[in-house]
């Protein structure tokens, strides 16, 4: 009778944990049972004399946003007595009124998309003092120039995508442009690159109106679809130090009919040069892998020594090229 009696708990227990497990609901990120945490929302206060909505943590003010009706923002260094170090996350986020913004010198960080579609805003000028630009901070922002401040060490993705920047200077000291940091400038015709620059993300410049670009020593990859779609960039200097032209790099570049090939060269990746209209590359011996469909059509005829892998219609189209001779030591073909 015990056992019984057991079993019978046993199944008891066991279907009201089935059940609960069904009905409690599942809070992404977190394990079964576990409940939201409640969190408190600091309230914006409205400061009358400028249109600005700040919160205050740590004796420091935050902007979180403006009143509707604003066209122009002068954000200050200090606000009721706080100094304003911080424009929050997705401050002004579709403010569509704004056309101009001035960011007084003593802020140090513009968060993620703070500035995010404001699609009438034409000018900003950033503070000396900054050190942080969010991600798509000024994405699909109409402004046309932008000096990014000294202390800027990385710009974060898309961050200016879609802008109508024309020329840029990008600041010894930034190491890092992440990817689409500047992808869609279809007005950006030139941009120089400082010495201290070692990563470019992918798809950073693509579809630009870029027609010259010369890569600093000490960038070791071009990266996926970097400068891809660039229709107007016909000239390209890259340094010693790269090693990987990542796929898709220059794809779709037609007006460029010319690109140096660094002795220090490992890898070219799928669709690097398609659609260009370099004729001639000269590869060096240091080659060891080239993907699928990297080459315009007659762009090589010949394969250096020692590639360890050559992929599938590595030269795009084959109409005009009779011959392609592959070297000793070839290892693999796809």
């Amino acid at each position: 009778m015990n056992t019984i009696f057991r079993k019978l708990c046993a199944a008891a227990i066991s279907a009201v944990t089935a059940f609960s497990m069904c009905t409690i609901p599942y809070i992404s990120g977190r394990q079964p049972f576990a409940y939201a945490e409640e969190t408190v929302e600091t309230e914006s206060i409205v400061h009358a004399a400028t249109g600005l909505h700040y919160i205050v943590e740590n004796g420091e003010a935050t902007i979180t946003g403006c009143e509707d009706s604003l066209t122009s923002l002068n954000i200050p260094a200090e606000i009721d007595g706080y100094p304003v170090k911080t424009i929050g996350e997705s401050a002004f986020v579709y403010k569509n009124k704004i056309k101009s913004a001035v960011i007084a010198d003593g802020i140090t960080s513009i968060k993620a998309s703070a500035f995010n579609c404001c699609r009438a805003m034409t000018s900003v000028q950033l503070p000396s003092t900054l050190t942080e630009i969010g991600e798509y901070a000024f994405r699909l922002c109409p402004i046309n120039s932008v000096d990014i401040p000294a202390g800027i060490t990385v710009i974060n993705s898309y961050a200016f995508q879609n802008c109508d920047l024309q020329q840029l200077v990008i600041p010894e000291g930034v190491t890092e442009i992440k990817e689409g940091a500047f992808e869609g400038t279809s007005e950006l015709t030139s941009v120089s690159l400082p010495s201290t620059l070692r990563i470019i993300g992918k798809k950073a410049f693509s579809y630009s109106f870029l027609k010259y670009i010369e890569i600093p020593y000490g960038v070791t990859t071009i990266s996926e679809s970097t400068f891809s779609g660039c229709t107007s960039l016909k000239q390209v200097v890259l340094p010693e130090s790269i090693l990987y032209i990542e796929k898709n790099a220059f794809d779709y570049c037609p007006a460029l009919k010319y690109l140096n090939i660094p002795q220090s060269l490992i890898s070219i990746g799928n669709g690097a040069f398609e659609n260009t209209k370099i004729t001639d590359f000269n590869l060096p011996d240091s080659v060891r892998y080239i993907g699928s469909y990297v080459f315009p059509e007659t762009a090589v005829t010949e394969i250096v020594d020692g590639v360890e892998y050559i992929g599938k219609w590595v030269v795009d189209t084959v109409s005009g090229t009779s011959e392609i001779t592959v070297r000793e030591g070839t290892v693999g073909i796809a």
